[in-house]
């Protein structure tokens, strides 16, 4: 058996891989983004994280200023997010065209947390800078192509009295080498960290040298913002520390680090402001223009901060506005300023003004100013609460267009983070883009899904955070385009449902979406708390909700934890585990059997668990309709020996009957899951304890896989989870593949575990016959895969199955896709002459089909093909639709 490290390593070595679809238009092919990239392998499993819930695998927290590349396109980094440690993204200048260009990594040698600007070099490559991460931990300079590709480390930070931790970005020197600032490490001050360096390396990462150690003597300390280069050839910056009265500095030096000068040192709690966290602007004037975070002349003690202007010599101090929130000014300027196309300085305030009767400051403000200090003005006050501490605005670019750009970490809908635009004259703000973590985004997705007509998946989860009362959530996902939609929240309204079931919802003849919810409802318990759950329809679009049934009534079931089941005659199916007309000796009910129409009407208990000693207990898993048109389910507890059963019933709610009572022994299963009619007739399904193994405590068994005929006959353990078995244990509802086999999940076991010593659970697929078991998948927790797999998995209509796990992502839970090791892969679609080539790989003697589309939902077929013996196949289409074509190839078993 493979050591963990060592199937860590081949997992690692493989890369994970998204849908395969390439786009013809007009006979020139465009990509989907990251939707078609080229697999190179075939015959192997493929899994694709298709959502990380919290919303940061795109991002979150923009705390840099954009650059506008040579292209037109803004491109920008996020503090977090992406595989856990931020991104580099790129978004167009009118808010389409949004894409993650790099995530960066959990892993502790990777670069991490990136919170400034980039810069474009003459090379078009894209560089900048983290605060954390590398192989000493302290930070890192790395390069990046602008289509995300050429990803690299150019120097590491923390190496002795090398600098770290850097909080800005570099400039390109007219020489081409790559110019900046450590806020800490250096030759000084080493006891407190370092007080910072100054330093240079060349774009391949060669030639790193510090240029200048902040820290010794009267010298500035710290500093916080990058490097501008003047049209001298000199550098100029700030420092947030230091200097003659220790709040900071300006400074001046050549770059070779000789010549340094401190040109200004700041006065603390004075009108001429003090601290300075933002790099200089140089003017067409030639002059030196900034902003201090604190001082100036308002009437707070500390001063709210200023906007200065000095000559390059030093000369010429002059403080040009001291900001007062009192009187409705911004407060707190920590960004560096621009100057517009009217010559008139532009940036951005931390903070507004402090609200009427209230000492509490406001949001973020963009303000102008002109460079003698006369017209200030407030352009915009963004909108966001700062309650929560989320009033950070980026500072300004200039885009080609004439427009303002920026980030704010508020803002967008629900409280998001945005990237903006602004005209200089204040109007026309728009949110060009909504990054997507926010306190009521959703986690946890515990109930399935389901895959509409339209193509969609559905599922539920629970809602993250500052929620109020609502718990629980209903989503759309697009599989191939990634687009997620949340359609509704539900909450503890009296007669609204509350928190949805951990089963799938259920897709209706009639195209609405069916399920069930534990809580809510007008009836309550006798501690009168929480309601008793309910049934409920909508459409897929979210509208049109409604209850069509409410438990709780005298005799009635409770608290449904399982979705519903629509029969062959149109009515909807479902169990309660609580509830009914029998309890136990200790006055617990039992549960029932239900139904009920698609309007509402007709509702029905056809079966009340509990009518003698030996009857079964406890339904908690969703009924199934066998092919010869009875329901089938099973019971948690309950049965001759007390750890549960299979039964059968009419749906009319004759017939009932215990198929089989499982055993408390060392062999048999206990608590079954779900179940399923597999091809050949015979019911399959899963147990939750049980079987010859033991846990780590040494009780409880580890779960089986068990078979049973639809008369309760040839009941046989297929397959029985143990301590060696990496496929995990707690295996969840099975589904049967398009070849015959069975696959599921575990929501433990699996290769890998996390800091505590959990598993993080498996996909894993299994012979009808109990042989052939083989783990697909084992989740690795790391980066944006998930842990602990929800036990449902589905097989969509392109035959790939779908699920989602509970935890791990970005930390919020997953959806995820994974391809049978039989399906195509594209690897080059190209327009030759008049027509459209595309090949693909396979398995040499497999059925495939080239499918066509124009819109992404209706698709036409080509004749099946044979894979021949080198595995790779070549379609040629004729005649593709004028305007746009889709192509895809699929495995036809």
């Amino acid at each position: 058996m493979k050591t963990n490290d060592e199937i860590f390593a081949r997992r690692r070595a493989r890369p994970y891989r998204p849908c395969q679809i390439r786009r013809v238009t007009k006979l020139l092919i465009l990509s989907l983004g990251a939707s078609v990239t080229t697999l190179a392998a075939h015959a192997a499993v493929h899994y694709q994280v298709l959502k990380a819930f919290g919303g940061v695998e795109e991002g979150t927290i923009p705390l840099a200023s954009l650059t506008q590349g040579k292209d037109g396109a803004l491109y920008g980094t996020t503090y977090g997010g992406g595989d856990g440690r931020g991104t580099v993204f790129k978004v167009n200048q009118d808010g389409t065209g949004y894409s993650v260009l790099h995530s960066f990594s959990t892993n502790a040698i990777d670069s991490q947390n990136p919170s400034s600007p980039l810069v474009e070099g003459k090379d078009g490559a894209l560089y900048g800078t983290t605060q954390s991460g590398g192989t000493y931990t302290n930070g890192t300079i790395f390069r990046l192509n602008k289509d995300g590709s050429g990803y690299s480390v150019l120097h590491n930070f923390g190496n002795g009295a090398d600098g770290e931790h850097l909080l800005a970005g570099l400039v390109e020197g007219t020489d081409g080498m790559l110019y900046g600032t450590t806020s800490g490490g250096g030759a000084y001050g080493q006891v407190y960290g370092g007080f910072g360096t100054a330093f240079r390396l060349n774009k391949d990462g060669s030639g790193y040298s510090v240029l200048h150690n902040f820290g010794n003597g009267a010298d500035g300390q710290g500093p916080q913002a990058g490097l501008v280069e003047g049209t001298d050839g000199a550098l100029y910056g700030t420092t947030y520390f230091g200097g003659t009265n220790s709040t900071g500095t300006v400074f001046k030096m050549n770059k070779d680090g000789t010549a340094y000068t401190m040109l200004h040192s700041f006065i603390a709690f004075a009108a001429d402001g003090y601290s300075p966290t933002a790099a200089l602007m140089q003017g067409t004037d030639g002059v030196l223009y900034g902003t201090t975070s604190g001082g100036g002349t308002s009437t707070n003690q500390y001063g709210f901060g200023t906007v200065f202007r000095l000559n390059r010599d030093g000369t010429g101090y002059r403080v040009l506005y001291s900001f007062d929130s009192a009187r409705g000014d911004g407060a707190f300027p920590q960004t560096a300023l621009i100057e517009g196309g009217d010559a008139a300085l532009y940036g951005t305030t931390a903070y507004g003004a402090v609200s009427p009767g209230n000492t509490s400051y406001g949001p973020a403000t963009a303000f102008k100013l002109n460079k003698v200090g006369t017209g200030y003005s407030v352009l915009y006050n963004f909108p966001g609460d700062v309650t929560y501490g989320y009033p950070f605005v980026s500072g300004l670019i200039l885009g080609t267009n004439g427009a303002l750009y920026g980030t704010s970490l508020s803002g967008g809908p629900e409280g998001q983070n945005t990237v903006f635009k602004l005209n200089e004259d204040g109007t026309g703000y728009v949110i060009l883009h909504s990054f997507g973590l926010m306190p009521t985004d959703l986690m946890s997705p515990f109930g399935g899904l389901v895959e509409g007509n339209d193509g969609a998946l559905y599922g539920t989860a629970q809602r993250f955070g500052f929620g109020g009362n609502e718990e629980a959530a209903l989503f759309r996902l697009e599989a191939r385009s990634g687009g997620y939609t949340v359609l509704r929240f539900w909450d503890h309204q009296v007669w609204d449902g509350s928190a949805v079931s951990g089963s799938p919802l259920v897709e209706g003849a009639d195209g609405f979406l069916y399920g069930t919810t534990p809580r809510g409802g007008p009836y309550t318990n006798d501690y009168n708390f929480g309601g008793l759950g309910t049934v409920f329809k909508l459409k897929k679009d979210g509208s049109g909700y409604s209850v069509l049934h409410s438990f709780g009534n005298v005799g009635d079931g409770v608290q449904p934890l399982v979705g519903l089941t629509q029969g062959s005659d149109g009515w909807l199916y479902g169990t309660t585990p609580e509830g009914g007309a029998y309890t136990n000796q200790y006055g617990e009910t039992l549960g029932t059997v239900f139904k009920l129409n698609t309007d509402g009407s007709g509702y029905k208990v056809l079966y009340n668990f509990g009518a003698n000693a030996s009857d079964a207990a406890y339904p908690s898993t969703a009924l199934l309709e066998g092919s010869d048109a009875a329901l089938y389910g099973t019971t948690g507890a309950g049965g001759t020996n007390d750890s549960g059963t299979v039964f059968r019933l009419n749906k009319d709610g004759t017939g009932y009957a215990v198929l089989y009572n499982f055993l408390t022994n060392s062999v048999d299963g206990e608590s079954p899951s779900a179940l399923i009619e597999g091809g050949d007739g015979a019911l399959y399904g899963t147990t939750a304890y049980g079987g010859p193994y033991t846990n780590q405590y040494g009780y409880g068994g580890l779960g089986t896989v068990f078979k049973l005929n639809k008369d309760g006959s040839g009941y046989v353990v297929l397959h029985s989870f143990g301590p060696t078995d990496i496929g995990g244990r707690s295996p969840g509802k099975l589904v049967e593949g398009r070849d015959g086999a069975l696959y599921g999940t575990a929501a433990s076991g699996g290769a890998y575990t996390n800091e505590v010593g959990q598993e993080l659970g498996a996909v894993f697929k299994l012979d009808k016959d109990g042989g052939g078991f083989t783990v697909l998948h084992s989740f690795m927790g790391a980066g944006s895969d998930g842990q602990f797999p929800a036990p449902l998995l589905m097989e969509g209509k392109d035959g790939a199955f779908y699920g989602t796990t509970i935890a791990g992502g970005c930390g919020l839970g997953t959806v995820f896709r994974l391809w049978p090791p039989e399906t195509p892969d594209i690897l080059d679609v190209k327009a030759v002459g008049s027509e459209a080539q595309m090949s693909f790989a396979g398995v040499s003697g497999y059925h495939y089909q080239v499918l066509r589309s124009t819109d992404l939902k209706n698709w036409t077929s080509s004749p099946t093909i044979t894979m021949p013996a080198s595995g790779v196949y070549t379609n040629l289409d004729g005649v593709p639709t004028i305007g746009q074509s889709f192509y895809r190839a699929a495995w036809v078993p």
